[in-house]
């Protein structure tokens, strides 16, 4: 055998034990990666299912100040701007003609 037979032989050894090697590591990492996916559904959860409690605690607390707190709010503006408006028409107002 010359050299350059054993030099291929050797060669072809060592792309083969490479190969092995990196088929190893391959099997570790989707093993790794199969474990953090597991990890993370089972800790996402409990996350999802809390949000979804605090954005109904928000919407509920959003609902009860619109109608306890803003409604008698904007109706009351809105009573206190007709009769401003109602004494402006009435008193003859220079700003009641202007706006007609």
């Amino acid at each position: 055998m010359t050299w350059l037979v054993i030099i291929r032989d050797v060669l072809i050894i060592l792309v083969a034990l490479t190969s092995l090697v990196a088929f190893g590591l391959l099997i570790v990492v989707a093993l790794q990666i199969k474990g953090l996916v597991s990890t993370l559904k089972s800790d996402v959860d409990p996350i999802i299912t809390s949000a979804k409690r605090t954005s109904t605690t928000v919407q509920g607390t959003t609902e009860f100040v619109t109608r306890r707190a803003m409604g008698p709010l904007v109706s009351l503006a809105s009573a206190v701007a007709y009769v401003s408006r109602f004494f402006e028409v009435f008193s003859g107002s220079s700003d009641a003609r202007r706006r007609s």
